[in-house]
């Protein structure tokens, strides 16, 4: 112990050792030998003084990289070296061997925990897949997503005309049909007025179904139309007193007297297109009357502010919707009750549906069986007319 006290004591006493300038007259009759030893192992220090710094800067921005540990090892074992070299610099001037034989000992540890360390990552190394694979993966990756997204537009387009076509089938099939429509009217008010008092009872009661069935039909052909409109006409955009609206609508509906409509006392006064607002809101409206199971119903219409559009609700005491069937309303055509027993196209809720999505809008309904229904349409306060125009 003594003599390991001794050596740590004396680590940078230079007694007994010359400097290597001095070590052979070979050194002073040809210094350029030794200034190519010193430059040499100066130049290989900031070699190795760099490397590790710029292993610390790649570790600091890949923090994903699996193996920092041994990239750290690799790193104190550079510097080791390095410092080594600049040893071996110094000594020329100063033989501080005793240190120069420490460094050598710490950097031959080092270098072998380098090399016990590197043994066992070699394998997951190579199970690493090379730079061309990764390469080849990730185009092959964009291109598939390139093609994904090509299609996508492609579908998306034949959508596209697939609804545009569709429309225009309904707006012309609603258009042509209220001709021969009228004239099968007309027919059947001749026939009920030519022969007033002379027909049975049976056929006088055909003939008002007959009238009935084409009421309900000269209601589907509106409705059908309307529907096919939304989305073709360019809507004036102008200052709408929601207020004095829906008190217009409420007023033009056949509401039962003994049926309480309540309107709520802050109703928004806003710039947006008035008709599609006004046939989103009397559908609603229209919907909670035609449906209610009592006469002496209560209906609410409210609004308030929710971001960046104004919540419009409407309402009702009802008889509710089952929950299997929240989807199923916003269908056309669909209705949960028989047509016999309730005027109606089963259009109302597909065309708020279609007319609230046009303006980037939303449409919620929440309803349990026998507790009423409410319906929310989210309206944006600034309207972008994308689907409108």
């Amino acid at each position: 112990m003594s003599q390991i006290w001794q050596f740590f004591t004396n680590l940078f006493n230079t007694d007994g050792f010359p400097a290597r300038w001095y070590c052979g007259s070979v050194w002073r009759e040809e210094p350029e030998v030794g200034w190519l030893h010193i430059l040499s192992d100066l130049a290989t220090f900031g070699a190795y003084l760099a490397i590790p710094i710029l292993l610390v800067v790649f570790l600091w921005r890949r923090r994903d990289f699996p193996f920092p540990k041994l990239v750290g090892l690799f790193a104190l074992f550079i510097v080791s070296c390095g410092l080594v070299h600049l040893v071996e610099a110094i000594i020329f001037w100063q033989p501080i061997y005793r240190f120069s034989g420490l460094l050598k000992l710490i950097t031959a540890v080092v270098s072998c925990a380098t090399v016990f360390a590197l043994v066992p990552v070699i394998p997951r190394i190579l199970k690493l897949p090379d730079l061309e694979k990764l390469n080849a993966q990730m185009e092959a990756e964009i291109a598939e997503r390139k093609r994904a997204e090509r299609n996508l537009r492609k579908h998306m387009k034949q959508l596209e005309r697939s609804n545009q076509e569709l429309d225009e089938f309904a707006y012309i099939a609603s258009h042509d049909l209220r001709s021969p429509l009228q004239g099968v009217k007309n027919l059947a008010s001749w026939i009920r007025d030519d022969n007033e008092g002379k027909l049975p009872e049976d056929s006088v009661r055909h003939i008002e179904l007959m009238q009935q069935r084409i009421l309900r039909m000269e209601n589907l052909l509106d409705d059908l139309l309307q529907y096919s409109r939304i989305g073709r006409t360019n809507q004036e955009i102008q200052e709408v007193d929601t207020g004095k609206l829906i008190i217009s609508i409420v007023d033009s509906l056949q509401c039962p007297t003994s049926m309480q409509i309540e309107i709520g006392s802050e109703m928004p006064v806003f710039n947006t297109m008035k008709v599609p607002l006004d046939l989103t809101l009397r559908n609603l409206v229209q919907n909670a009357i035609k449906h209610h199971d009592r006469e002496d119903g209560h209906i609410r219409i409210t609004s308030q502010d929710a971001g960046a559009f104004y919540e419009f609700t409407v309402q009702d005491d009802g008889p509710g919707i089952p929950a299997e069937f929240h989807e199923r309303v916003f269908k056309m055509f669909e209705t949960l009750r028989p047509r016999d027993t309730v005027e109606g196209s089963g259009m109302g809720l597909s065309i708020v549906k279609k007319t609230v999505e046009a303006i980037n809008g939303q449409v919620k309904l929440e309803s349990e069986v026998g507790q009423g229904t409410t319906f929310r349409i989210l309206w944006p306060k600034v309207l972008v007319k994308e689907g409108m125009e």
